[in-house]
């Protein structure tokens, strides 16, 4: 296939003579109960489950290990965790192979080493790809409200076709909430702010910081058979 480079746009920048408004207002947002803090048992008063992970090349392929049990993806889960839990893994190989899981985001614990300083204790990620030159090993996770089957893969997908992904069984009961220091502290912020605005909590759905979450029978027939 043959390409050529053209010119698009061009843009030309120049001085403007307004005054800055000043420095942005500091201001710390309102996360949802979901995204509290986990990392630290004692600080956020919560327990861990340690499980271990790790992503490497077998066999022509990519194989994920859980809790030192490894093998390319087959359609069998590679072990379970309670909803309302909190995760504690120790992962490697992530380094070659991006780290992704569905559902629950992680944050990073406090063994984050980056010179750069983009990677902190406490960052929440959805894919970590870590650079050669970070020390993060360890990642933190609620298990949050939902129950069923939670993916978690190598991003790049030439790797996951190649069998570098997995799933993990949640088991318990929908809606089953972490009940942590953090977590208190989102949903007393949330019934203060309700209160203020005059706004109401119905059946149909709550709101935290923004989020919404629709019971389904709030939701029409039509839309949950499409």
């Amino acid at each position: 296939l043959l390409q050529t480079a053209e010119t698009l746009m061009t843009f030309t920048v120049s001085a403007s003579d307004a005054t800055a408004a000043g420095d942005l207002t500091v201001f710390t947002p309102k996360k949802p109960v979901y995204l509290q803090d986990v990392y630290d048992e004692t600080l956020h008063s919560v327990t861990h489950v340690s499980h271990t992970l790790n992503f490497a090349r077998a066999d022509g392929g990519c194989a994920v290990s859980f809790d030192g049990a490894s093998r390319s993806y087959n359609g069998v889960s590679h072990g379970d965790m309670p909803v309302g839990s909190v995760q504690a893994w120790q992962i490697s190989g992530n380094d070659k192979h991006p780290f992704h899981i569905h559902i629950n985001s992680f944050q990073l614990g406090s063994d984050v080493v980056d010179a750069s300083g983009y990677y902190q204790t406490g960052d929440w990620h959805d894919v970590f790809y870590r650079p050669t030159d970070v020390t993060a090993s360890k990642i933190f996770f609620p298990v949050d409200q939902h129950t069923g089957k939670a993916v978690l893969h190598c991003h790049f997908l030439e790797h996951e076709d190649k069998g570098c992904m997995a799933y993990l069984d949640i088991t318990g009961s929908d809606d089953t909430r972490v009940d942590g220091k953090t977590a208190s502290a989102l949903i007393e912020t949330f019934v203060e702010d309700n209160t203020a605005t005059g706004e109401t909590e119905s059946a149909a759905g709550r709101v935290f910081g923004g989020f919404i979450t629709l019971a389904a029978a709030a939701i029409p027939a039509a839309m949950l058979a499409a």
